[in-house]
Formats: C-alpha cells, structure tokens, sequence
C-alpha cells in the first residue's frame, strides 16, 4: 500500500491549542496539479500512464521527476528522459512521496530570518530523510518510502514558526549555534507548542496520512515501535556542532541491534545521495 492510502484522522480539538497559536494564519494549499495527482494515486484503478500525463501538464513538477528517477538516490543505470519512464520506474509509492514532499515544500514559507537559511535547512531535511530511507531498507523495507516522507518533513513547522511566532527566530538561531541541544523542550518552554505538535497540525490541515502525522508528532519519541527507524534520525541537523552520525549509529546498534559499521557505511552513501534531493527544493 502507498503512503496515501489512509488519510488523516486526528480530531480538530487535539490541535485547539496550536489553532490559537497560529490564529491569524492559513495553511496554503497545495497546487492543482500536485492536488490532482495525489488524489489520483490514491485511486488503485487508475493507471500510471494516465498520472504521467497529468504530471507533464506541471513542468516543475515534471523536473523535479526526472531529476529524482536520475540521481544518486535512485541508481538506475541508465538515463531516463521521459515523465512516462520515470513514472513506470519509480512507481506509485515513490512518486507519492515525491509530490508529498513537493507539495509541502512549495507551501512552506522563506522567513526574512538571520537565523534560517533555506538551504542548510533542505539539506539538513534530505540528509536526514536519506539516513532513515537507507536505515528502513534494513529493518522495514515494505515502509520505505513513508519513512523517506517523515523524516523530510519532520522539521517542516520551524520556517512557519520563525516567520509566524515574535521570538521563535531568535530561538531558532541559539538552534543553529548550538546554544539549545533539546529544542522541542525550549519550543514548550517559550510558546506551549512544539515544532513536532505543529507539524502534526498542519500535516492534518492538508489531510496527510494519519501514520505519517502520527510519525511526524512522535519523532522524538521512541516508546513506539512503529516510529522506531523515523526516531532514528530525529535531531539530524546541521547545527550546534553535534556529532550526530555516533548518536545515529549507537541509537540504530541500541535499538535494532544493527551493525555499527553496517550503519556508518549506510550513512556515508546517503549523505551523498542527499545534495541531489536537496536540490529539489531550493
């Protein structure tokens, strides 16, 4: 089954404190094309040639296609030159992931913040989502793709936060210097909301699966099995100087009894494989 297969179902009143939070702000919707394909992917009778075609009606969304069916990340021997290919080759669950992650990331805002740089925070996202895509293989290969999607948005509300919330910029900066090592508890600390609480909200306003809210709202949390390979990588940032591939590696041998070597090896390739999928979104 793809990763849209069950659709969000988390009660409104769970999130009333968030809503509050963020009361003069509206999540914006996905585009058209992307809206159209989602929803035609998760219609198990209609066939890919026919998602192919709605996608080329959409040339940033055809690019990002191709450039994904051609990177590292993929492998395929050859190079692949039309969305109707790429489609066939990467099937429902990668593309579905893909104009998830897409999607998002057209939605998400650029704060005007000293503190965010848009790009050190995609690639922070892709090198996470390529850690725990490569780690899935190992222990749940059948939840690759949706582990891929949950670790790239797990951090998706802080751009929201900095531009939306007065002082969470200056927060996000001691983030980044290495001032703060447990942000989601300084997030509580100071605003009552966590970036995982609000990731969680907005993932219910654009009626994303209910297991991938659910994997973006625990993702620090590592009381639950079915989270385990998205806790893995949780933290992966590119801030604060933070030996994060030892804690991945010790958390990985910890909880899976996986190999440390097997890991760091794992580990080097993705963070290759990510600057290609980070380019998707800049």
């Amino acid at each position: 089954m793809g990763i849209l297969r069950r659709r969000g179902s988390l009660t409104k009143a769970r999130y009333q404190s968030v809503e509050e939070l963020f009361q003069d702000y509206e999540v914006p919707s996905f585009s058209g094309v992307a809206s159209e394909v989602l929803s035609m992917l998760s219609d198990p009778s209609i066939e890919l040639p026919a998602i192919a075609q709605v996608i080329n009606l959409d040339p940033g969304t055809s690019v990002s296609v191709l450039r994904l069916v051609n990177s590292a990340a993929v492998g395929f021997s050859r190079p692949v030159g039309s969305v109707q290919q790429a489609v066939v080759l990467l099937g429902r669950n990668q593309i579905e992931s893909l104009l998830v992650c897409r999607a998002v990331g057209q939605a998400l805002p650029r704060p005007a913040s000293a503190g965010f740089d848009n790009r050190r925070f995609w690639l922070a996202s892709a090198q996470r989502a390529s850690i725990a895509s490569a780690l899935a293989e190992i222990v749940e290969p059948a939840r690759q793709s949706e582990i891929f999607t949950a670790a790239l948005l797990q951090d998706m509300a802080i751009p929201v936060m900095c531009e939306r919330l007065d002082g969470y910029s200056d927060l996000h900066t001691e983030w980044v210097q290495g001032a703060i090592t447990d942000l989601d508890e300084v997030e509580e600390e100071r605003f009552g909301r966590s970036h995982e609480d609000v990731g969680a909200w907005m993932s219910t306003q654009w009626a994303l699966p209910s297991d991938l809210v659910d994997l973006i709202d625990d993702h620090h949390h590592d009381d639950r099995d079915e989270h385990l390979t998205a806790y893995l990588v949780a933290g992966w940032d590119l801030a604060g100087g933070v030996d994060q591939r030892e804690q991945v590696i010790a958390r990985s041998h910890a909880r899976s009894g996986l190999d440390e070597d097997r890991v760091d090896a794992a580990i080097t390739t993705a963070l290759t494989e990510a600057h290609g999928i980070a380019e998707l979104f800049y």
